[in-house]
């Protein structure tokens, strides 16, 4: 919302008048964020580069780690995969340094998404499987279950479709539990993507039904 780019702006200026360099290192990183949810690449990197350089000032690696990874989803978004890779590991790197299990794991995330764009199933999936170590069994049920569903959709991609179901259904039973409505209706069509791929149509159909129903409710 343009409301965030307001804020940021105003953030950034009274940082700026009050010398406050961690304030304005994370008002440039806000209104970077927001280009880059804008979909305006090329100025979210100018944000991000200039929250860096204050970052750097600062001696803030964690700010560091997490620019770099941002810099990895823009060359993403552009189709550059290469220096995607390159700015995720550098993030990695510095994440490892601190120890940094949230930056981690977003690394590894972000590591496994960009290896399934370029249909690298296997590293995908030793990325997720790195994912899954780090999740607290108890306090990271959400999280699990969207790896869970990943992981079916790169089974799906690889037209692996018993083996993606095997993951969807583990992936649902959590958001059932958890009452995750949103997330069950995306198992639902996953599901019956896969029951379609198998040639089992009138279970392909159940479960878009109950996909549609869930979005209607």
């Amino acid at each position: 919302p343009d409301s965030v780019y307001r804020l940021a702006s105003g953030q950034l200026a009274l940082a700026r008048q009050k010398s406050a360099k961690k304030w304005e290192g994370k008002a440039l990183y806000n209104i970077g964020t927001y280009c880059y949810w804008k979909g305006e690449y090329a100025k979210a990197f100018s944000w991000f580069q200039q929250s860096l350089e204050v970052r750097k000032q600062m001696g803030d690696l964690k700010g560091e780690a997490a620019i770099y990874g941002n810099f990895g989803l823009l060359y993403n978004q552009q189709g550059n995969n290469l220096k995607a890779l390159d700015f995720q590991l550098k993030s990695l790197e510095l994440n490892l340094k601190l120890k940094d299990t949230s930056g981690i794991t977003t690394n590894y995330n972000n590591l496994a998404m960009i290896y399934q764009d370029q249909s690298n199933s296997a590293k995908a999936l030793a990325y997720y499987d790195e994912v899954l170590k780090l999740y607290d069994p108890k306090r990271n049920r959400k999280e699990i279950a969207l790896t869970y569903n990943n992981i079916g959709n790169v089974y799906s991609n690889d037209s692996l479709p018993r083996k993606a179901l095997e993951y969807l259904y583990k992936s649902l039973a959590i958001r059932t539990e958890l009452n995750d409505q949103f997330g069950m209706a995306v198992n639902f069509i996953n599901l019956g993507t896969n029951y379609a791929g198998l040639g089992r149509y009138d279970s392909a159909l159940y479960y878009v039904q109950k996909s549609i129903d869930l979005f209607e409710t």
